[in-house]
């Protein structure tokens, strides 16, 4: 009798753990990936993480438009906020930008030998 009322408050009290846990499941929800103008693919975007001693700064890179943002969100807070934005389209068309010795233009006229 002992034995089977033992087994009984164990039986109950692991039920009643299971159902406190399932209760502690946060729900999740999903938001659709935005759609771009022009027709644009989730594919374009390159996102890069990085964690930093107050949360995490992230870098999203757009590949068709060549266009890179920088954000950081808050650890605590949660809060994100926009640090920069920079189209570099133009950038990669400069043939050198603080560039030290040797530059380009050196060392392609030292590989132009007659």
């Amino acid at each position: 009798m002992r034995r089977t009322l033992v087994f009984f408050t164990v039986l109950a009290s692991c039920g009643l753990i299971s159902l406190v846990a399932a209760s502690w499941v946060a729900t999740v929800y999903g938001q659709s990936a935005p759609k771009r103008l022009g027709g644009g693919q989730a594919g374009d975007l390159i996102v890069i993480p990085q964690a930093t001693g107050a949360g995490q700064r992230v870098f999203v890179i757009d590949t068709r438009d060549r266009v890179m943002g920088v954000y950081d969100i808050g650890d605590r807070t949660g809060e994100i906020q926009l640090r920069s934005v920079r189209n570099f389209r133009w950038d990669f068309m400069l043939d050198e930008f603080n560039g030290t010795a040797p530059k380009p233009k050196d060392v392609r006229a030292m590989l132009d030998v007659p």
